[in-house]
């Protein structure tokens, strides 16, 4: 039994003091915004330098250290000053001293003991933190830092969490378990006066930097709201009390989400918001198509790109939002033909590229020129993407069609950290505008045969100017959808595939599905690295539809992937941690989300629906949608539409918008909010009564939420005019209506300070004075009054900048300043070199490389090029027109010649000499010398210092060949004959006989054995030959094998001296193929062959383990089949001359020379009287000794 309550941390702080700090350490210290815990491994030192080990972490977030000690925890609050005795004249780089006011407050947990041996340590967050600083004796590395921690047991049963939240920021909770008493908290806070309201729900800090409101306790259990408040114990000591609730159970709390501003958006025609964003100052950003002539439109001014009249069938829209709800700036976009944008991007810069397409001729176009990618008219499909880029001003900078002869649809934009913007959609042209990057990069040039559709990428620099450019697709249809970067700049893919060849490549360790399952369609994710190398590409799905529809990436490089699927077998994954997990398919159709990790492997993967239809498609129309977002907490937000009157929803409580029903019969939208582990915090339901699309969500740098899509339908509960100056309508319009809706953390409001943060943009080239800063204040009181040192403009901008530093002082309207430098840099000087411009061989060319280095890339003019001989000019210019020329000359050597002379061979096989010698060309050679050649075709090569390669085949002959053979006469049967060996040769030889000598050209032989004759012939030139002939007699052979050795006991025991031998002699006289073995002794046969030849063998047996004639004392002859007959026991071991039995009057009544035959106790076939009989043996034993046996035997009737 556990309960749980938690407090959300404000900014605290205590006493006051202040120091002066240069403002590049101040930068440096107020730009932090850490959101984890820091162990304190001897790193944190007291004012005299001194080790503070009774601290145990500390946090940071802007303007705020948190420190967690032994008896508390601790608030440290900066507010940074310009120190008027520092200030200077601002002239050149010349740089204000300011100074930090801080303030600090300590809350003490009375009573409580909070010691380190009882930290449970939470989740770590990656990599680690080395403190370099001048006092402290040597460096504390490798300090870790966490997201959470337990401190276990601080008062008895009650531990203390902290974890950090990203919505509400650092967190504590009391978790109280079974036998603890609630009321032991108590906490004092020293350095601040403070207040409790009548309600007990909020506590008002005074310090000397301000006032501070700390939120509303809040507890739940079980989604049950139970009344907890604060009350004060004495004048700086509050404590906690809280009613009645389960005590078998935790009590959480957590921060709600309010609704803070809704508004229906269009005119009288037909519209909708397709994508949603916001940019580095928290505008909102929307885009999407209209039918209506009298959407609402606002001109910015300033050269800002304004279309105030409807011009067609339909047309694009791009609108700004303010922080404060306010339109800033809305225009159409098009022309008279259908079109509609179907995506935007954002850089860091706030310049904003939209896509879409258009289905007619004409759009406005916009040549930026520098290299940028522009086509001035449609490809002749009918329908071509075009992109669009504004500024921050929303002057428009470039405009162009994009596409070739059949249909082409931009789905997706996306930027990374460098600006590069990334276009994905599909098409179905043959001659679609295509780019290899090089260097390994994914390139597929074509459309697949038999595809209607493949997929593209298409990689842009932030002026325009195109990297890369490619099909993606399989043998079927193909439909990219949704684009993403990570941190890294990685480039992540999903969408639609049917083609069971789509490009797989497999990653060790990662998630890898390479076969299509089989449905009618699968989802693939793709993964490329910053130089488009396809590192991984997998299948993402089961046996039914499933479609990919977004992807997103938080800021630790994991990803997520969404869309919609009603297959039943979709993979999923169930990480545990209170992740929330749905393991099958809930109706017709359900979202799918599905997390990876850096390294591509799947972490969480989750069905999401209800019993209907949940679906981020509507009518098997392709979404162009974006509708998961990622905030920089690792946060995910997912939007969708949902007709299921059961899907799982989740209402946090305590004011938090909340719609548990379906508004109406149709389809309402959703939003939820998980965190970084999966686990939900928010599901709602919200809409009007008709169908409604939920298309995009994003988050700004608060923590709000919008999402955006379409209502048909009246009646919807999520419509508030937020404030005065918001743009708002609550009536719908016409049959369909763009929607904007906010929603914002319920947090305490806290006037923070004033912070000014600059973006600069460098000089297009060194010694160009074009370069451009902007100011961004935060905190404070609206409206800002801006003085540049550099001129003394006022604007947030200045323009036509050298490099250099520049400051910026921000008035805020209620007097408050802040200063903040901003630096304008400047590439190096372009310059340009030549290498490899040598022609090595005569007649070659020479790849001669052109690179560039300084400026900004990329460059134009350099790369590898094939030149011949003769004088040359390069002009090179980098992305900004910078440019530097290049003059070199290039010449050939002279040509290498090669010379081959061959010898004569004197005999068939043998070999000459050859000498290769080479004049030209470039020395030393390699290649040249005398080598050895037989007969035949034969290549030389040359080669010079410089690889170049002359070659001369020759051809050699030889005589024909000499050969010597022997003809045999005579016939060998046995021992002792004779042969007669003639030699012969191919012309004049010489001979010689092996074995003996012998030179005559015959010889005569007697063989006694088996023998091999060596014939060596010369001819008159000296060749030679030999001839061998093998004279073999087929003697006859027998062997009896083994000399033998058998116990006594053996039975009939034959030698085979084999078949087919004419006849056979035994040493007794035997003439039969086989001997019966007897006795112990040698055994010998002689064979005879056919041919009269004989062969002789001999063995030798031996009898072992012979034992005593064993006879039996007496016999029962009843026929009972025991005992009924007297004989030898052991009768095996020996041969019989006789056994003889008389009765006691001498008389002969039994006598064999039989050894198998028994004595049955009768005597002329009558049975003998039992009694006393006296038996004689006589025979000879195995191993041919005599031995002779008497006694008596008794027969028993």
């Amino acid at each position: 039994m556990a309960v749980r309550f938690s407090l959300l941390l404000l900014f605290i702080f205590i006493g006051e003091n202040s120091f002066a700090f240069h403002n590049e350490e101040l930068n440096f210290s107020l730009k932090k915004n850490s959101s984890s815990f820091i162990e304190n491994k001897g790193q944190e030192l007291t004012t005299d330098s001194k080790s503070a080990d009774f601290i145990l972490f500390k946090a940071e977030i802007p303007g705020l250290n948190l420190y967690v000690t032994e008896t508390g925890f601790s608030y440290v609050f900066l507010k940074p000053e310009e120190n008027e005795e520092g200030k200077k004249e601002n002239v050149g780089d010349a740089k204000p001293e300011l100074k930090i006011k801080y303030s600090r407050v300590d809350v003490i947990l009375s009573g409580a003991k909070i010691s380190r041996e009882n930290i449970e340590y939470g989740k770590e967050e990656s990599g680690y933190i080395n403190f370099y600083r001048s006092n402290l004796l040597k460096g504390v590395t490798h300090v870790r830092h966490f997201k959470n921690f337990t401190i276990k047991n601080i008062y008895p049963g009650i531990d203390w969490v902290w974890h950090s939240d990203s919505s509400s920021g650092l967190k504590y909770d009391f978790v109280i378990h079974s036998g603890a008493n609630a009321s032991a908290i108590k906490m004092i806070y020293k350095w601040a006066k403070i207040s409790i309201d009548e309600n007990g729900k909020t506590v008002l800090i005074k310090t000397p930097l301000g006032e501070i409101t700390e939120g509303e306790i809040q507890s739940f259990q079980n989604e049950n709201k139970i009344t907890s408040n604060y009350f004060l114990t004495l004048e700086n000591e509050i404590a906690f009390n809280i009613s009645d609730y389960n005590h078998e159970k935790d009590l959480v709390i957590d921060p709600p989400l309010a609704l803070a501003w809704g508004t229906y958006y269009g005119g009288t025609g037909i519209e909708g918001i397709t994508n949603a964003s916001t940019d580095p100052f928290d505008n909102l950003i929307v885009s999407g198509y209209t039918s209506s002539a009298d959407f609402p439109v606002m001109d910015q001014g300033s050269g800002a790109f304004y279309m105030g009249t409807f011009t067609g069938q339909s047309d694009a829209f791009i609108s700004k939002f303010n922080s404060a709800n306010q339109l800033l700036w809305s225009t159409y976009f098009g022309a008279t033909d259908l079109v509609g944008a179907r995506a935007h991007a954002v850089d860091s810069n706030g310049n904003i590229f939209i896509s879409g397409n258009d289905y007619g001729p004409t759009i406005p176009l916009q040549n930026p020129g520098g290299g940028a990618y522009f086509q001035s008219s449609s490809g002749g499909g009918g329908l071509d993407a075009f992109i669009a880029r504004f500024d921050v001003n929303g002057i428009l900078n470039w405009s162009t069609f994009y596409g070739g002869d059949g249909e082409d649809w931009i789905f997706s934009l996306t930027t990374d950290n460098l600006g590069n913007l990334f276009a994905g959609g599909y098409t179905n042209s043959s001659n679609f505008p295509v780019q290899n990057a090089g260097g390994g990069s994914f390139y597929q040039a074509g459309l697949y045969a038999l595809a209607q559709y493949d997929n593209f990428i298409i990689k842009f620099s932030n002026n325009g100017v195109r990297q890369w450019s490619t099909y993606v697709g399989g043998s079927y249809d193909d439909k990219g959808i949704s684009l993403s970067t990570d941190v890294p700049g990685n480039l992540l893919a999903t969408g639609i595939t049917t083609s069971p060849d789509y490009p797989i490549q497999n990653l060790s360790g990662a998630y890898n599905q390479s076969v299509f399952n089989g449905g009618s369609s699968s989802s693939f994710a793709m993964k490329f690295d910053i130089n488009e190398n396809l590192i991984w590409s997998t299948f993402l799905g089961g046996s039914g539809y499933d479609r990919g529809i977004s992807c997103a990436a938080d800021p630790s490089g994991n990803f997520y992937l969404t869309g919609e699927t009603d297959s039943p077998n979709f993979p999923t994954n169930d990480p545990g941690g209170g992740a929330y997990f749905q393991n099958s398919l809930g109706g017709t159709t359900d979202i799918y989300i599905s997390k990876f990790n850096s390294s591509c492997s799947l972490q969480w993967s989750t069905y999401y629906g209800g019993t209907s239809i949940d679906q981020l498609c509507y009518y098997g129309s392709v979404s162009y949608a974006n509708p998961l977002f990622i905030d920089s907490f690792g946060n995910v937000y997912l939007t969708f539409l949902s007709k299921s009157s059961d899907l799982f929803l989740l209402n946090p409580g305590n004011g938090a918008f909340f719609q548990g029903v379906l508004n109406g019969t149709n389809r309402d939208d959703v939003i939820s909010v998980f965190d970084q582990n999966g686990v939900i915090h928010w599901a709602t339901l919200f809409g009007s009564i008709g169908a409604d699309m939920a298309n995009s969500v994003t988050v700004n740098s608060q923590g709000d939420i919008y999402a955006v899509g379409e209502w048909n339908g009246i009646n919807s509960n999520a419509i508030l005019n937020s404030a005065t100056g918001s743009y708002f309508v609550g009536a719908h319009i016409s049959g369909d209506d763009s929607y904007i809706v906010k929603f914002e953390p319920l947090n305490p409001i806290i006037n923070l300070p004033l912070e000014v943060n600059t973006i600069s943009t460098p000089v297009s080239c060194s010694g160009n004075c074009d370069g451009y800063a902007f100011v961004i204040p935060t905190g404070g009181t609206a409206p800002y009054n801006f003085i540049w040192s550099f001129n003394g403009s006022t604007n947030d901008s200045i323009f036509n900048l050298c490099a250099g530093n520049y400051f910026v002082t921000v008035t805020d309207s209620l007097g408050a300043t802040a200063v903040d430098s901003v630096i304008v840099n400047s590439p190096n000087v372009l310059a340009t070199s030549v290498s490899n411009a040598v022609i090595n061989c005569f007649g070659d060319s020479a790849d001669v490389n052109i690179t560039a280095s300084g400026g900004t890339t990329p460059y134009t003019g350099t790369g590898i090029f094939t030149l011949g001989s003769g004088n040359y000019n390069y002009i090179i210019s980098d992305a900004h027109g910078c440019a530097d020329t290049v003059n070199f000359s290039l010449t050939e050597p002279p040509q290498l010649n090669i010379t081959v002379i061959a010898g004569t061979i004197s005999c068939f096989g043998g070999t000459t000499t050859v000498h290769v010698t080479a004049n030209g060309g470039t020395l030393p050679f390699s290649g040249t010398g005398d080598f050895i050649g037989g007969a035949g075709n034969h290549t030389y090569t040359v080669t010079d210092a410089n690889g170049c390669a002359q070659s001369q085949t020759i051809s050699i002959t030889q005589p024909l060949a000499f050969s010597v053979s022997i003809t045999e006469s005579g016939n060998i049967i046995c021992y002792g004959d004779s042969v007669h060996l003639v030699a012969n040769a191919s012309e004049q030889a010489n001979f010689t006989w092996l074995p003996g000598n012998q030179t005559s050209v015959s010889i005569n032989e007697i063989i006694l054995q088996s023998e091999n004759f060596i014939l060596t012939g010369t001819n008159d030139s000296g060749c030679v030959d030999t001839a061998m002939i093998s004279i073999t007699m087929d003697l006859p052979t027998v062997s009896l094998g083994n000399d033998l050795t058998i116990p006594c006991n053996a039975t009939l025991i034959v030698l085979d001296a084999g078949n087919g031998f004419a006849s056979y002699v035994w040493q007794n006289g035997n003439t039969l193929q086989y001997d019966t073995i007897e006795q112990q002794g040698e055994y010998s046969v002689v064979v005879t062959d056919n041919f009269g030849c004989e062969a002789f063998d001999t063995v030798q047996v031996n009898f072992n383990n012979c034992t005593d004639m064993e006879v039996p004392t007496a016999f029962t002859p009843n026929n009972d089949g025991h005992n009924d007959l007297f004989h030898i026991l052991n009768a095996q071991n020996f041969y019989l001359n006789y056994l003889r039995i008389y009765n006691r009057w001498g008389e002969l009544i039994f006598e064999t020379e039989d050894i198998n035959e028994y004595w049955d106790g009768k005597y002329l076939d009558k049975n003998c009287d039992a009694g006393v009989y006296v038996f004689d043996i006589s025979g000879k034993n195995r191993l041919g000794n005599s031995v002779s046996r008497k006694g008596n035997v008794t027969l028993l009737r």
